[in-house]
């Protein structure tokens, strides 16, 4: 019996179906924004890990061609750009000599990301 009467009392309203569809409407509206949201997340944290990744790479190919100075190879000039990383001269490191110890440390820098490559080596 409270079927029916349910069913009496919504054909009575005409207006039911429009709160209805407002209803959907707004709620559909607000899982897109969501959907949105997180995939603009999602998509800044994949191009930050990358600049982050080439920032790294850049500092440690840095780090090899300053060692070939060390190792009587020809190694570049300071500063110099790596893959639009700017990477200025190095820290002064405490190369003095064959079979001793020695500490390097390179930064690569591009826009606001920042890598720094410590290396601790034995020629």
């Amino acid at each position: 019996m409270g079927w029916v009467r349910l069913a009496a009392l919504c054909r009575n309203e005409s207006g039911i179906g429009l709160i209805v569809a407002l209803f959907l409407i707004v709620i559909v509206g607000l899982f897109g924004t969501l959907i949105a949201r997180y995939a603009m997340i999602g998509a800044t944290a994949a191009a930050e890990d990358y600049l982050w990744t080439q920032a790294l790479y850049s500092a440690e190919s840095a780090v090899q061609l300053r060692l070939l100075t060390h190792d009587g190879g020809n190694g570049p000039a300071f500063p110099l750009v790596i893959q639009g990383f700017g990477v200025p001269a190095p820290d002064p490191d405490s190369y003095s000599g064959r079979g001793i110890p020695a500490t390097m440390r390179v930064r690569a820098t591009r826009l606001n990301v920042r890598r720094t490559v410590e290396i601790k080596f034995v020629l």
